[in-house]
């Protein structure tokens, strides 16, 4: 019913095109857009968005037609407008936190923010395509009606689907215009909804895709033991090294003020750890950092210093977490935790240290205090 309801305007537009011609096709546009609107507002009790903005468009744009009463003015419309919705469309890749693409369709897709980036993207060309084909059309119709009117002394806003042809003196120059102009009316009406129902179909289907995707690589994701606390705290969760981690809370700078005047809470669960045992671990870790492990004397006390290369230069920083001169816990990020295990290994060779496995982190949270 509401697919019979959408194509109420344009079927009549057509079927009064064919038979009356160009101009009264528009006032019946008009009239069926309005009875649109009023049976919607009747069915659902308010009145839909994008049936205001169409009719909208059809009082000014179908207004200016009708006043101008230029074929030209008619046709190249077409084109323009769909130029305008596609500079819009990749406008709003850089206004605001979501594309348009995201405002309108964004309720019913979950989708990443880089998916709706190239989703605006690919609406955009596509309706500048509608745009160059429509240029098409517009240019074989109004280049047959000038040689038309070239011939003959009939007047240039006359309505050609109301001419006899038989009745001119350019019967074939008649004909052919009559014939390009209807393919363009033909391709306003069905060409321009079937090229956009095919940018809705390529739209679902990789938007399913891009869902599936994500469903894959969230049951892969690794998750904290307090992920469960980000989400009731709306945060905003995103793939970092394969652990979901909040990005932020919605607004940053109220996250920045609480901070700045209480204090703020950051989740490190997703770090690892390696366990260093022996009776040169202390002596290892001086070689390994740049810090002095000498100023560890109390159980649980932690430093933070950089792991260095043979040239002293950085390879990752950390926190070395002290039991006793024998016994240390590293915690090393998520991120490069590979190559920082490997490098850790290779120059432990030359000590009596046992280097433990790496694991992810109790669960941990480090406080920020505006001091």
């Amino acid at each position: 019913m509401k697919f019979l309801l959408d194509f109420f305007p344009i079927a009549l537009f057509f079927i009064v095109y064919k038979m009356m011609g160009l101009y009264p096709a528009i006032y019946a546009m008009i009239g069926a857009t309005m009875v649109q609107m009023l049976v919607a507002r009747l069915q659902t009790g308010k009145f839909e968005k994008m049936h205001l903005i169409t009719l909208g468009l059809l009082v000014v744009f179908g207004g200016i037609t009708l006043i101008v009463r230029d074929p030209a003015f008619l046709m190249w419309k077409v084109s323009v407008l769909y130029v305008v919705f596609a500079l819009v469309l990749v406008a709003s890749l850089w206004i605001g936190e979501k594309t348009l693409m995201q405002r309108i369709a964004g309720k019913e897709l979950d989708l990443p923010q880089k998916i709706w980036r190239r989703i605006t993207w690919f609406w955009g060309l596509g309706f500048i395509g509608i745009a160059i084909v429509n240029s098409y059309y517009v240019r074989l119709a109004l280049t047959a009606r000038e040689k038309l009117f070239a011939a003959t002394v009939l007047d240039k806003k006359i309505e050609l689907a109301e001419l006899d042809c038989i009745t001119t003196t350019a019967v074939q120059l008649c004909q052919n215009a009559q014939q390009t102009e209807s393919s363009w009316v033909n391709f306003k009406l069905f060409g321009t909804m079937g090229l956009t129902f095919i940018l809705i179909l390529l739209t679902i289907v990789k938007s399913d895709r891009s869902q599936n995707m994500l469903k894959e690589r969230n049951s892969a994701m690794k998750k904290t033991p307090l992920y469960q606390a980000h989400l009731d705290a709306n945060g905003k969760m995103v793939d970092f090294c394969t652990w979901e981690m909040p990005l932020n809370y919605g607004s940053q700078l109220k996250e920045h003020n609480q901070v700045r005047n209480n204090v703020g809470m950051f989740d490190v669960s997703h770090m690892s750890v390696v366990d260093l045992k022996g009776k040169e671990a202390k002596k290892f870790l001086q070689i390994l950092i740049a810090n002095d492990v000498n100023k560890l004397k109390m159980t649980g006390k932690a430093l933070y210093s950089c792991m260095l290369n043979e040239v002293g230069g950085v390879v990752d920083d950390l926190i070395v977490y002290y039991h006793d001169d024998t016994n240390y816990r590293i915690v090393i990020n998520a991120c490069t935790m590979q190559k920082d295990i490997e490098w850790i290994n290779v120059q432990s060779k030359d000590f009596d240290v046992f280097v433990g496995n790496s694991t992810p982190w109790l669960t941990e949270r480090h406080g920020y205090d505006p001091t």
